[in-house]
């Protein structure tokens, strides 16, 4: 059990660029961090249908279907393509069933996304490689994911003065980007077919 909430635990540390990154824009938006899958796919009916109703967002490209203690549920995978987030897997949309177990939750990255992760950390205090990883997924949609850093410690960013940014692009002919001089020194695209 200790080595199933250690693995989930290092999940969160090393998706932690992602998160401030939502935060932020949720700051400057108000679009929450979870979100409803009504948000992008307000026509389709089955994101309404009950049984998928614990099903959510993190951010724009995160699917998180659920906490259950059922050995199989089912999943609802709305249009386009997902990626499972372990193997890159390609998952085709639509409804699915899933066998559950607590060793690994079945989470997807949808079509497109920009997902950024850092270095492996054991608390918020210390700080990560001067690498950031950004893991693109293969997709048929534009996408655009602007990565977002501060001190963490003042409240300069108030005056616009963030110490980092990033901003990608995913297209379908390739990948542009532009950067603040004072972001992160490396950085690392990660393509999944």
């Amino acid at each position: 059990m200790l080595e199933i909430a250690r693995n989930y635990i290092n999940l969160r540390y090393r998706l932690l660029p992602y998160f401030y990154a939502n935060f932020h824009e949720a700051t400057v938006t108000g679009m929450p961090l979870m979100r409803t899958l009504a948000i992008g796919w307000t026509h389709d009916p089955k994101v309404y249908d009950t049984r998928f109703q614990n099903q959510f967002l993190l951010g724009d490209g995160i699917m998180c279907p659920f906490e259950s203690k059922q050995p199989y549920a089912p999943i609802y995978l709305p249009s386009g393509n997902w990626y499972n987030l372990y193997d890159d897997s390609k998952q085709p949309a639509g409804e699915q069933m899933l066998t559950l177990g607590m060793h690994t939750l079945p989470v997807y990255i949808r079509e497109s996304s920009i997902i950024p992760m850092q270095s492996l950390v054991q608390t918020t205090a210390e700080q990560p490689s001067d690498t950031l990883f950004m893991h693109v997924y293969k997709g048929n949609r534009e996408n655009r994911f602007e990565y977002y850093e501060d001190d963490g410690e003042t409240f300069a960013y108030e005056k616009a003065r963030a110490t980092g940014a990033w901003c990608i692009t995913g297209r379908r002919k390739g990948i542009s980007y532009w950067r603040n001089p004072k972001a992160a020194s490396l950085l690392t695209l990660s393509i999944s077919n």
